[in-house]
């Protein structure tokens, strides 16, 4: 079934199999899996596909765009995002982001369940486009990942910090908490608050956040 990705999958010939760990002037430490050696982690029994880490415990990924869970017809292959890419996204984030040390997985198919990319503590998980992906696509997202991660990091460790926050933006921790909708939730406000203020060029072109509704942060006293 693995051997069914690969198939799928037209850039892997072209990707590295070890991971890379980049220490960056910014003081972010990242660790890069590239998705053929994630692909060779995989394991396949009954019909799915699993890779399992350490970080995550075992996720199922689908078996290729013929995956019945894969809502679209249109899909050829899965393309996985450019490691060079993704690094030059976290380069470029200003330097006054903490020390982190960061994990990325470029996975070789979208997570059966979510079908798409998310983190969890310090471990940014990207699935791979439909299509070829446009690096500014590629820095808006591998940055947002990131303000999840800076969250889970400099936030969730100091409710002080939260508090402060939530009262600078004018958000309510049950109004914008997990079960408001998507762009409402005050963590999702904050990861596009943090890319907006932090992300390079790229990251930030178009100049605008997730939440239309509100402003973006360079116009909220105390957060720019």
């Amino acid at each position: 079934m693995a051997g069914t990705i690969v198939l799928a999958t037209l850039l892997f010939a072209s990707l590295s199999h070890a991971a890379e760990t980049h220490a960056l002037a910014n003081g972010l430490t990242v660790t890069i899996h590239g998705a053929k050696e994630l692909l060779a982690r995989c394991e396949s029994a009954d019909g799915a596909v699993t890779l399992n880490h350490p970080g995550l415990g075992d996720l199922e990924l689908l078996s290729g765009p013929a995956d019945v869970r894969l809502p679209r017809a249109d899909v050829d292959a899965f393309f996985p995002l450019d490691a060079a890419v993704v690094l030059d996204a976290l380069a470029q984030v200003d330097a006054a982001v903490a020390d982190v040390d960061v994990e990325v997985l470029l996975l070789p198919a979208p997570p059966a369940e979510i079908l798409g990319s998310f983190s969890v503590r310090n471990l940014i998980v990207l699935s791979p486009g439909f299509g070829p992906v446009a690096p500014s696509t590629v820095h808006w997202l591998t940055v947002h990942e990131l303000g999840h991660v800076l969250t889970w990091a400099c936030f969730d460790r100091a409710p002080a910090a939260w508090d402060g926050y939530r009262g600078l933006r004018g958000l309510d921790a049950e109004i914008n908490g997990p079960a408001a909708t998507h762009d409402d939730r005050e963590r999702e406000i904050l990861a596009e608050d943090l890319r907006f203020l932090y992300g390079g060029e790229l990251a930030t072109r178009g100049g605008a956040i997730e939440n239309h509704d509100l402003q973006t942060p360079d116009h909220v006293d105390g957060l720019a």
